[in-house]
């Protein structure tokens, strides 16, 4: 959000890949680390910058769809939603996958970026995806890690 103020102000144009969410969808899509214990809080991360309700001159605004549509970082996002989320949902603990399923569901809808959005039942995680919206970060922590708690992968972040 800094940046997009500092251009604002400065009339600067900021390239794309200076932006959160660009560099969040980056390491999302670098080589291995989908298979990385932190894979779903980079994805956490992914979604609480495109779909978190932002306050812009008094009124709430979602940035989610120009991200998701920017020419620049379509390419990337087809990869992530078709290639890895699949792979990686395939290889995963049950409860792991449907968080992977849920985030592909949640990529390939950009109505969820409307500021008028509301049909938060027709989506997986759907109580996930409310506290991300809310932009409530702390309730979003706290339901994934006990989310991913309920994996053994998570907890071998801090050994055994």
């Amino acid at each position: 959000m800094l940046d997009i103020k500092a251009a604002s102000k400065s009339h600067l144009t900021i390239p794309i890949e200076r932006l959160h969410f660009h560099r969040w969808l980056q390491f999302a899509c670098t080589d291995g680390i989908a298979e990385h214990p932190v894979f779903p809080l980079i994805l956490q991360n992914l979604a609480i910058h495109l779909y978190s309700r932002k306050t812009y001159l008094a009124a709430k605004v979602c940035y989610g769809e120009k991200y998701l549509r920017n020419p620049v970082s379509q390419a990337l996002f087809e990869q992530l939603r078709t290639r890895i989320l699949p792979q990686t949902e395939h290889r995963s603990a049950k409860n792991v996958a449907l968080f992977y399923k849920a985030f592909a569901q949640w990529l390939s809808n950009p109505s969820i970026c409307s500021s008028s959005f509301r049909s938060y039942d027709d989506y997986l995680l759907d109580h996930l995806l409310q506290f991300i919206v809310a932009n409530d970060f702390v309730s979003t922590m706290v339901l994934t890690i006990v989310f991913l708690s309920q994996s053994h992968q998570f907890f071998s972040l801090f050994g055994d």
